[in-house]
């Protein structure tokens, strides 16, 4: 019988599951970002290039790409520090959840229900990542998971 990386580091299952749950929902906002920019109608370009001109959409384009890129780093080396063990790194992914679930609640207040005119893009873009997040955050305190992260502080 083979060992797995994560049984040799001592790495429960389930914070291994949590960490390519935290990769997947990166990568489904990356994806969904760049859909919802360039290919899904009406593209956010076009929308940038109508609102401010061609030459101020495309700065507000690459604006925005810059900022996504710099969040999924983020997210990356936040994901790779919790696999590692590290508490803390745990403790902030509970903060930024809670401040993205406050500020959805505050769109809420101001745009209406979300649901009210929501396309299947939309739905996707919005309730996947936030099922990701959801279920890493459940594995990530588990009684399998504690310890690890008691261990490594």
């Amino acid at each position: 019988m083979t060992t797995t990386t994560a049984a040799r580091a001592g790495r429960p299952r389930v914070v291994e599951a949590a960490f390519l749950l935290l990769l997947a929902l990166i990568a489904v906002d990356v994806v969904t970002w760049a859909l919802g920019m360039f290919v899904i109608a009406p593209t956010g370009l076009d929308e940038m290039r109508a609102a401010a001109g061609p030459e101020a959409g495309l700065r507000q384009a690459a604006v925005s790409g810059a900022f996504t890129a710099v969040i999924a780093a983020v997210g990356v080396v936040l994901a790779v520090l919790i696999r590692r063990g590290r508490n803390w790194a745990r403790l902030v992914l509970v903060g930024i959840a809670a401040l993205v679930v406050l500020l959805d609640l505050a769109t809420i207040t101001m745009d209406g229900p979300p649901w009210a005119g929501m396309t299947a893009f939309t739905a996707i873009s919005t309730i996947a990542p936030a099922l990701l997040a959801l279920a890493a955050l459940i594995l990530l305190f588990l009684p399998t998971a504690n310890p690890y992260f008691r261990r490594s502080a």
